[in-house]
């Protein structure tokens, strides 16, 4: 399973995407699951800029937050094959950008592996070093998450992930889309319990875990 990010760069916060760079990211994807909570519209807004609407929560007044950890079974970046597996995570706030498409705007961006953190700091990303264990049964990142991943529940809220997105972070004044596209979205939410205080942005029980782990990319 491989996904390919292109970097469609948006010169200004007014305008609409344009332009591509072709296969900027290439990786087969391991693991790859979504911890969700429900955050209130007007917080989650200002976290975003001018231009991109926020994914609301069935227009009750509240959106989005996820929390998001991949597994990298092989990374490549340009030409250059990566062999070791990096594990990395993320908050996000999924949007809506012109065109009406999904994107998932990054706050904050982690990995377990230096050249990884090197990697999504030259695309933009505000990336750190954080040591993560992510397993069948655990998200595990030191200072953020940790929680257990449950049994299969039913979250009907939660069905418009199965809509292709993209990543979306600001880069030389506007904002940096990364376009990823798949034949089948094979999702499925588990209930999701936090074993650890959160350093940053959240606490309680989250809405569900989204385990895109069986998705297959174009």
């Amino acid at each position: 399973r491989h996904f390919e990010l292109r970097a469609t760069p948006q010169m200004g916060r007014s305008c609409v995407f344009q332009g591509e760079s072709q296969a900027v990211i290439g990786a087969q994807i391991g693991l790859d699951r979504f911890l969700a909570w429900r955050i209130p519209l007007a917080v989650a807004t200002v976290h975003v800029p001018p231009k991109i609407d926020v994914e609301p929560v069935h227009s009750q007044g509240e959106a989005w937050l996820l929390f998001a950890a991949a597994r990298l079974e092989r990374l490549r970046l340009g030409g250059m094959t990566l062999r070791h597996k990096p594990q990395i995570a993320g908050w996000l706030i999924p949007c809506r950008i012109p065109g009406g498409r999904i994107g998932n705007w990054f706050l904050s961006a982690y990995s377990d592996d230096p050249l990884t953190v090197l990697a999504m700091r030259g695309i933009g990303l505000e990336a750190s070093r954080c040591r993560i264990h992510h397993t069948a049964t655990h998200i595990h990142a030191v200072g953020e998450v940790t929680a257990v991943v449950g049994c299969p529940i039913v979250v009907p809220e939660l069905a418009w992930f199965t809509e292709d997105r993209c990543g979306l972070f600001p880069r030389w004044g506007g904002v940096l889309c990364l376009p990823l596209a798949k034949r089948r979205w094979a999702w499925q939410v588990h209930a999701g319990e936090l074993q650890a205080p959160l350093a940053t942005r959240m606490q309680g029980r989250p809405v569900g875990v989204i385990d895109c782990s069986h998705d297959l990319a174009l």
